[in-house]
């Protein structure tokens, strides 16, 4: 994601002012802005406002008002900038996090398919199947918004073990899966991860990825040396078929 690079000693306090006025769901008057961050050069914050408008990010009207178009890339500059994940989070859902992980991995080639339900031959949810036919690869992924506390590893081996368990349901479940998503054929591997919205600097967890948005891009493009490195867990897809 190529505009989390914007880095600026002033951004965090425009990002965070724009975030609150974004949750009263109308537009934003610059001048209202400007008054709102009293300490800031004007023509610093007309600079960080460009910058994010050529982002597609937010955009101006007639020179005057600021309309958010992508709230949850807008909060995840905020934190990358520094502001704390937790206060960020209450502008975002975890609907909107699941939608821009889908995003995110489909403008790098893969085949998305969100919010799987399974009810045969158990219960089964799986946030965001993510399918690469060139590599065979499939990313079970649970998108995890931020929770107080969700960086304490006591809580990421919880949900790590979960998500390992259902990634192996999910393959057990491969005869049923492929009646509805055919596609599952061309997966040789499934592979589990876990989405975060902030960075708990853990890599992997029983065997689970442990990939924080920021760095999702990085992690796709190398995934097989991160994989093979971090020992991250294959299973094989006994429903593939080599073609």
């Amino acid at each position: 994601m190529k505009c989390l690079d914007i880095r600026n000693e002033n951004m965090k306090l425009v990002l965070i002012a724009l975030l609150y006025f974004s949750s009263m769901n109308k537009a934003i008057d610059i001048k209202e802005l400007i008054n709102y961050i009293k300490v800031m050069n004007h023509e610093k914050l007309r600079r960080i406002i460009s910058g994010l408008e050529q982002c597609e990010i937010i955009s101006i009207i007639d020179n005057k008002m600021i309309r958010i178009n992508k709230p949850v890339e807008l909060a995840l500059i905020a934190i990358v900038n520094g502001a704390d994940p937790e206060y960020v989070s209450r502008y975002i859902t975890w609907r909107d996090f699941e939608t821009l992980v889908a995003k995110e991995l489909s403008e790098l080639g893969f085949e998305i398919y969100k919010n799987i339900r399974l009810k045969i031959p158990k219960s089964l949810e799986i946030d965001v199947l993510a399918i690469n036919t060139i590599s065979n690869f499939c990313l079970v992924i649970d998108c995890k918004h931020w929770l107080p506390g969700y960086s304490k590893i006591r809580k990421l081996m919880s949900a790590a073990h979960r998500h390992i368990e259902r990634t192996l349901r999910l393959a057990d479940a491969c005869e049923w899966l492929v009646t509805q998503y055919g596609i599952i054929r061309k997966c040789k591997y499934f592979i589990p991860v876990l989405v975060t919205l902030t960075d708990p600097k853990v890599r992997i967890l029983l065997n689970c990825a442990i990939i924080p948005i920021a760095l999702l891009r990085s992690f796709v493009l190398d995934m097989h040396r991160f994989i093979e490195e971090l020992n991250i867990l294959k299973l094989k897809n006994r429903c593939y078929i080599n073609s």
